[in-house]
């Protein structure tokens, strides 16, 4: 019995066959995910031509709309609409609306209509619009953004794209008119007809809120499937007839939904062609891959096998590992290279790692989606958040800023382009400015597959480039010359005005820097204090002068520490030098009207000899010559008898005239060397100096003078004039050591002297009655301070300066003695200043001035007041509290309180004096200068006093209009203080002539006896209530 044998099946075969049937298992298997694959991406085609055809129409509407926008503003900027407009022509306006829709470059735009400020319209012939029922007033009066399309519909479901332009006068900016700009959006050809040649479809419809406003098709079928198909929210839909795609287009300020219709015949060919390629695919795969299996089975499987889980390994491993080796030299290759490149890479990660987290800029690095894929330590510090890494710019930041961040980088991912832009972020610290960079990242191919930003803190460089501008700005508009050279004294900088002041340019302006740094004394200053100032005469270019206030300053150089320069080729550390500034100021007008305050400061106007201010400066330096060399002195006090009734009867001319004779003949009494003064009206001084002459002499020239007023004096009208003088005579040192009691020695001598027969008399001191009669005077003073009923207070108006209006009051102190009755202020003012009663009753003063402001204030008057300060009043320390008490116990805000001061106040202790008037303007308090150009000796310290009015003196007032010499120096006054920024107030204005030459000089405030003269509280409420006039708070000025 036989026995049959086995057929043996080879492995090879048995796997092969295996492996081939599990091959087509498998790619039966990934039939059905390929196939829906295929199905996917003809759908992600379909999405993506939707995407552009989205882009597309939205890029199309509002370059159409950018394009009338145009159109219409250049409809505004026409000069005949505007005149039309201001000539309230509306026929011209339609008219032109007309012409302007006339034409291709009007055929898109439905309706124009222009509408006045008044409310009045044109518009255009609407041939879109026959037929329609719409409001035009309405239309026009829904609110609108200028400038930016709007929608507008009806009730009868018409809808209208809106754009509302001004019409504005270039000269004047006033806005004229509007200009509306209308387009139908129902039925639009011009539109359809635009999407559908865009998207190549074959029906078109635009539908909002549910209703279709246009539509074009070629059958009804077409109509109903793009109007009635549901799109369940989906972009596109598979319709009988092709694709139905729906796109929501935003136009103007709401969404619009436009519909298309498209032959699906392109998608069949697609989807013919994924589903042919598919087949053919899976054949071959299935062929190639039995053929490779068989063929590198098992001549791969091994070392391939190794180097992939080496890959892997590698891959997943932070630490390097070193490739084990391989049977076949390429695999080791390939494995030894796959480590090489793995320890490059991890390299480069934490070189570029280091570099973007210890960066001071922002940098962060997104994905396409959007998404952090990195962030530096910079980041996570200013957003206080660790975890941004995977989420999106909405996750982390505001709605505004995340869509803001979020637009731009889209845009760098469209455009595939770097971008770049400021933004201001606030932190801790504040709001910082940052240029923030964003560029897209690329793989090999170009594709975009990230994007990077990197923000930058500018903040500083833009603070800098400010504060540079503003330098800038003030360098070259200054109005002094400004000139800035270097060691070698060559020209930096200089500016316009010093251009103009010396006739330099820039090439040329060192020469006076060698001129001004060659003087000792400027060289001398610079190198002690690196700085010098003063007056010095300033040549120009020509070789003129003027003179000029200097500034000379060494500034260094020095550069910043931190920074250090490089060339290309080696190390340059940056050096210190020196940089002289040079400040120009031209005080050719200053010095001028200086030197003429300083002479009518210091001389009588009309006889031109030294006033009381020089004569005592001068009668101070003898009396200390004579101290020191022990001679005697004579003081002569000369009043000139009945000049007051010849001043009265002959006038004001002839009675100068009389004064100025006066004169002559005393100073023909007189030596070399003796000093004639004029201190008043009517009273002469005379210092006799010589040692030899100085009891004896002194009485032989009293007599001398007194005979030469026996001759008569002869008037313009030759008539005789007889007058005398009275001489009162006092010696030193056997009167008196020191001037103020040698001169009042010498009045109560000349008060003797009117009742001698030979009309002079030395002093005598057991016959003083008048030393007397003043400490009686004296003592009624403290008593009226002390009372309620004696001292009163007057208040003189003062106007502007055409008189037509009261803006303040001056007030005057008024003494009623008991016994005397009325006593002049003249006679108890001098007293009290020359003891401590001027403080008492200036603190009295003040007090009833606030109580008179808020009586009138509580009336509905509001009329500020100005109290005088006296030189002791503005040095005592508790100045500042009698104010606040004066304010407190009146209630009158401080705004109606105005403080004056007198010009030899200030000269005497000039910084004091400032630091005191800077703390009563620190408290509102207005300050001004009394009898200005009466004893200042310096312009220039007027700069410095922070003062807000400067009053001229009635004496320069005299003999204005007619006396060229007054009439100059009142101009220069008023340009002068104009100039500093001051108000100007003339006092003793009694003439019509002399208001009017106050006027055209541009003088701001009068007061005097034309306008009004000082009247009690009541009497000044009556006249504010005669006028019914409010009172603005002002500049206003007082006396004591």
């Amino acid at each position: 019995m036989h026995k049959r044998k086995l057929a043996q099946v080879s492995f090879t075969t048995l796997l092969f066959s295996v492996v081939t049937v599990a091959i087509c298992f498998v790619v039966a298997l990934l039939m059905i995910p390929a196939y829906q694959g295929s199905q996917k991406a003809l759908s992600e085609e379909i999405r993506m031509l939707h995407q552009h055809n989205q882009r597309v129409l939205g890029y199309m509407l509002e370059q159409q709309l950018s394009n009338i926008a145009r159109m219409s503003y250049e409809i505004t900027q026409k000069s005949e609409l505007r005149a039309s407009l201001l000539a309230n022509d509306l026929l011209s306006v339609q008219m032109l609306l007309d012409d302007s829709v006339q034409g291709s470059s009007g055929e898109k735009i439905d309706l124009l209509i222009v509408e006045s400020t008044a409310g009045k319209q044109a518009a255009s012939t609407p041939f879109a619009l026959f037929g329609l029922n719409i409001d035009y007033k309405e239309l026009t009066s829904r609110p609108a953004m200028p400038e930016q399309w709007s929608s507008y519909s009806t009730a009868d479901g018409l809808s209208l794209l809106k754009l509302k332009l001004p019409v504005v006068h270039p000269g004047s900016g006033r806005v004229l008119g509007y200009l509306y700009t209308c387009v139908l959006v129902n039925d639009n050809f011009w539109i359809l007809n635009e999407i559908q040649t865009i998207s190549g479809t074959d029906a078109v419809a635009i539908i909002h809120n549910g209703l279709p406003l246009a539509r074009l098709t070629d059958h009804a079928q077409q109509d109903i499937s793009v109007l009635k198909a549901d799109m369940q929210q989906q972009p596109f839909l598979k319709v009988d007839g092709g694709v139905l795609f729906e796109y929501q287009i935003p136009i103007a300020d709401h969404d619009y939904s436009i519909r298309t219709l498209q032959p699906d015949t392109s998608l069949q060919m697609l989807k013919q062609a994924y589903i042919g390629r598919l087949g053919t695919t899976a054949l071959t795969v299935l062929v190639v891959s039995l053929l490779i299996f068989y063929i590198l089975r098992s001549l791969l499987r091994s070392s391939l096998h190794r180097i992939v889980q080496y890959a892997e390994q590698t891959a997943s491993m932070e630490q390097e590992q070193t490739y084990p080796g391989n049977d076949f030299k390429e695999f080791s290759r390939v494995g030894q290279a796959i480590s090489e490149m793995a320890r490059l890479i991890k390299e480069r990660e934490h070189r570029l790692n280091a570099v973007i987290q210890n960066a001071t800029g922002l940098i962060a690095i997104k994905g396409t989606d959007l998404k952090y894929q990195t962030v530096n330590t910079r980041i996570v510090e200013m957003t206080g958040r660790n975890d941004m890494i995977g989420l999106s710019d909405k996750e982390v930041f505001s709605e505004s800023f995340a869509n803001f961040l979020q637009s731009t980088d889209r845009l760098v991912l469209e455009s595939g382009q770097p971008c770049q832009y400021e933004m201001d972020l606030a932190g801790k610290d504040g709001i910082h400015t940052y240029l923030t960079s964003k560029f897209p990242l690329k793989n090999e191919d170009g594709v975009v597959y990230a994007l990077g930003s990197i923000a930058t803190d500018i903040t500083e460089q833009r603070k800098d480039q400010q504060r540079l501008e503003l330098t800038s700005q003030v360098f070259q508009n200054t109005a002094e010359g400004i000139v800035i050279f270097d060691e070698q004294m060559n020209c930096l900088l200089c500016n316009k005005a010093f251009t103009e002041l010396t006739g330099y340019e820039q090439n040329n302006a060192g020469t006076i820097g060698h001129q001004l740094l060659k003087q000792g004394e400027i060289k001398r200053a610079i190198l002690a204090r690196n700085n010098w100032q003063g007056e010095m005469l300033q040549r120009r270019k020509d070789n003129s002068a003027f003179p000029a206030w200097l500034s000379v300053s060494a500034v260094q150089s020095t550069p910043p520490t931190h920074t250090r320069r490089y060339s290309l080729l080696k190390s340059e550390q940056q050096q210190a030098g020196i940089q002289y500034v040079i400040v120009i100021s031209d005080i050719s007008q200053l010095r001028e009207a200086q030197e003429r305050l300083v002479h009518i400061a210091n001389y009588d106007a009309i006889t031109g000899l030294p006033n009381r201010s020089l004569f005592f400066d001068r009668f101070e330096q003898s009396i200390s010559r004579a101290a020191r060399n022990g001679q005697p002195l004579a003081l002569l006090y000369i009043d000139i008898n009945q000049f007051k009734q010849i001043n009265d009867q002959y006038g004001h001319q002839e009675g100068d005239q009389l004064l100025k004779e006066c004169a002559s003949r005393i100073r023909d009494c007189l030596e070399q060397g003796d000093t004639l003064s004029r201190i008043n009206a009517d009273e002469y001084l005379v210092l006799i100096e010589n040692s030899g002459r100085a009891h004896n002499n002194a009485e032989q020239i009293a007599s001398q003078i007194v005979n030469q007023f026996r001759t008569p004096f002869l008037t313009h009208l030759d008539d005789d004039v007889h007058i005398s003088a009275s001489i009162g005579v006092a010696l030193y040192p056997s009167d008196g050591d020191e001037t103020q009691t040698l001169f009042t020695h010498a009045d109560v001598a000349l008060f003797q002297a009117k009742n001698s027969s030979s009309h002079f008399q030395f002093y005598d001191g057991s016959v003083n009655e008048q030393a007397e009669k003043r400490l009686i005077l004296e003592r009624g003073l403290k008593k009226a301070i002390q009372s309620d009923d004696q001292l009163t207070m007057h208040f003189q108006p003062k106007y502007t300066v055409d008189g037509c209006k009261m803006i303040g009051t001056e007030a005057l102190v008024r003494w009623i003695h008991p016994d005397e009755g009325f006593i002049p202020p003249d006679q108890f003012i001098g007293i009290a200043e020359e003891s401590e009663l001027i403080i008492r009753l200036g603190r009295k003063v003040l007090q009833m001035s606030c109580r008179a402001a808020k009586n009138w204030l509580d009336a509905g008057y509001t009329v500020p007041v100005a109290v005088n300060l006296s030189p002791r009043q503005l040095l005592d320390q508790h100045l500042l509290a009698d104010i606040d008490q004066a304010l407190q116990e009146s209630g009158l805000p401080v705004e109606y309180l105005e403080l004056e001061i007198t010009e030899t106040v200030v000269i005497e202790d000039i910084d004091r004096v400032i630091s005191i008037l800077k703390q009563l303007r620190n408290k509102g308090i207005r300050i001004s200068v009394d009898d200005f150009g009466t004893g200042y000796s310096s312009l220039i310290y007027l700069k410095r006093l922070p003062v807000d009015t400067v009053k001229i003196d009635r004496s320069f007032l005299e003999d204005v209009p007619g006396d060229p010499d007054d009439e100059s120096l009142i101009r220069a006054i008023i340009n002068m203080s104009h100039s500093l920024g001051l108000q100007v107030i003339s006092e003793g204005v009694e003439t019509e002539a002399q208001q009017r030459f106050l006027q055209i000089e541009g003088c701001d405030e009068l007061q005097g006896y034309l306008l009004s003269r000082p009247l009690p509280e009541k009497d000044l409420l009556a006249l504010l209530q005669t006028t019914e006039e409010a009172l603005p708070a002002g500049n206003n000025h007082s006396h004591l």
